[in-house]
């Protein structure tokens, strides 16, 4: 009987699949809707909060958690059903047996998701299931031979990650990896759900999870009609309408370009970890609900850099292609960075299935077996594993370090010229350099972000925190613009919360929103003029203008 491959891309929202023989798409599915919980929900716990939607991919390996329905949801399970539908569906459309199936998921999935995850194929009579970084199926789906090297930015649901993969026609190779802190979908809707929140006609909060997860939905459904232009949205489903005056378009488009462009300084990371440049990208590939935005490609466009937005069946087509090879002679992928200098020719690799999915030898106290037993409360137990795999951990340190050669007058040098490991603060610092020279060139929406990153990495260098700050003041006060205050204030908001009290924040959030409500009475929105007065009142109340214009207004009613 004829066999098929399956290539699956694990989304936060969605699973996709793409099967056919010879690593040719014959057929696609997707797996989508109310019958599949992939994005879970955990209600506020104080009021006045919002609720939180983990993708449930992220909760692999661990205990179920309460549905909206009243009954737990287990991660394993669901994705064990959703596997083996996929098994049954692409067996009966194709009329033939299953072959090779992998597995496209992100760089950054974790030991205990990975081991999760292939239980779960194997449960659900995949086999011995594969799993590639999202990266290099990216680059695979693209063309099947491409020669270059690409830059994939792949901004999903929970964040973006960043890929630096060579392809020749021996094959493909990771040069380098940068995972995010946020920049997927869930950010964006996240903005899009607090202003659902805030409308004064959207009612009360919801109260439990099916209402939130509803109110989730629409703040897609808003986000996507934002990207496509339509200003005003009606959502009778909950009873809400978000305006156009109450989330703009260009603030919107000033969200997106701001998750893009912090993602994009990741890249020269990447491109430093690599020994490259920007010179030296063939392309960029935009993989990712949120990169399909238009504002990111043009965001890339406008840095002068070719790119590709990869359709959404991209990734699970270059699984499908990686399948292939698995059965054949066909060019090994690696999934390790090259070690070979640029232009050197690198030893022609073993064949590989996967490095980085490669399960490690078991250990005792393996790590998932630690987290099943404290799912299970097993508490003591669960701590005895854990220290078994810390003990094991330290005896294969100890025995790497006793192989290392011991340093001599001519091995010296040499040792002097090995890359060192990068620290906090060393990411801090190049960071904050980066930040200083967007500042420069006015891009403060950049300078903002990489303070932003600079100081997570390194939040005790004071100096640093007060620059950040600085930052935040600078950008919001240069070029006041009617047009921008929401994003501009916004920054001061956003220094007040880092700097509670700070004066310097305080003047300028009262003297801002003076020169706002200055610019609403003009246009002839006395009301809106009155309500920011006040509010520059309680910011500063020795602010002269802000008492002057207020005590005009009010006045002249």
């Amino acid at each position: 009987m004829a066999t098929v491959d399956l290539g699956v891309d694990l989304g936060g929202t969605a699973v996709r699949a793409a099967y056919g023989p010879d690593g040719e798409a014959a057929g696609f599915i997707e797996l989508k809707g109310p019958q599949w919980p992939w994005l879970l929900c955990r209600t506020p716990a104080r009021p006045g909060a919002r609720a939180a939607f983990p993708s449930l991919k992220s909760r692999l390996g661990l205990a179920p958690e309460p549905g909206p329905n009243g009954r737990p949801v287990d991660p394993a399970a669901v994705f064990t059903r959703a596997l083996a539908e996929l098994r049954d569906r692409v067996t009966a459309a194709a009329s033939a047996d299953l072959g090779h199936t992998v597995i496209a998921v992100p760089v950054g999935f974790s030991t205990r998701q990975r081991t999760a995850l292939l239980v779960a194929a194997r449960e659900a009579g995949l086999g011995e299931a594969l799993l590639l970084s999202d990266s290099l199926a990216a680059v695979i789906g693209h063309r099947e031979r491409p020669s270059g090297t690409y830059l994939v930015l792949d901004m999903g649901y929970s964040r973006a990650e960043l890929g630096l993969i060579r392809a020749s026609r021996s094959g493909h190779r990771a040069l380098g990896y940068e995972i995010g802190e946020d920049g997927g979908g869930a950010a964006l809707d996240d903005r899009v759900l607090e202003s659902l929140l805030d409308d004064p006609g959207g009612g009360p909060p919801p109260a439990d999870q099916a209402s939130w997860l509803r109110l989730r939905q629409a703040a897609e459904d808003v986000k996507e009609g934002l990207t496509q232009g339509n200003l005003r949205l009606t959502l009778p489903e909950i009873g809400r309408r978000l305006h156009a005056d109450g989330f703009a378009a260009d603030v919107f488009a000033q969200l997106v370009r701001e998750l893009a462009a912090a993602s994009l300084d990741l890249a020269e990371f990447v491109l430093d970890q690599s020994g490259t440049d920007w010179n030296g990208v063939t392309r960029v590939l935009l993989a990712g609900g949120t990169a399909a935005i238009p504002a990111v490609a043009a965001l890339v466009a406008d840095r002068g850099l070719p790119y590709t937005v990869l359709p959404p069946r991209a990734l699970a087509v270059g699984a499908l292609r990686h399948a292939r090879s698995q059965s054949t002679e066909d060019a090994p992928v690696a999934d390790r960075p090259l070690l070979a200098e640029e232009g050197t020719a690198a030893p022609a690799p073993p064949r590989l299935k996967m490095p980085l999915t490669t399960l490690p030898e078991p250990v005792p106290g393996d790590l998932a077996e630690a987290h099943r037993l404290l799912a299970q409360g097993r508490l003591d137990e669960a701590a005895d594993a854990a220290r078994k795999t810390l003990d094991a951990a330290r005896d294969l340190l100890r025995d790497i370090e006793t192989r290392r050669p011991r340093a001599t007058a001519d091995t010296q040098p040499l040792a002097q010229d090995r890359r060192t490991v990068r620290t906090p603060a060393d990411d801090a610092r190049r960071l904050s350099d980066r930040a200083r020279r967007r500042a420069a060139e006015h891009r403060y929406d950049q300078a903002v972000d990489l303070f932003h990153k600079a100081w997570r990495r390194d939040p005790d260098d004071q100096d640093l925190f007060d620059e950040m700050i600085r930052a935040h003041c600078d950008a919001a006060m240069h070029e006041p613009d009617h047009a921008k205050y929401e994003v501009q204030i916004g920054w001061l908001k956003c220094a007040y919360r880092h700097d509670t009290g700070n004066p310097r924040v305080l003047d300028l959030l009262a003297e801002r929103t003076f020169l706002h409500s200055k610019e609403l009475n003009r246009l002839g929105r006395r009301g809106e003029a009155v309500t920011l007065l006040d509010d520059a009142l309680r910011y500063n109340p020795d602010h002269r203008g802000a008492a002057e214009l207020l005590r005009l207004l009010r006045g002249g009613r």
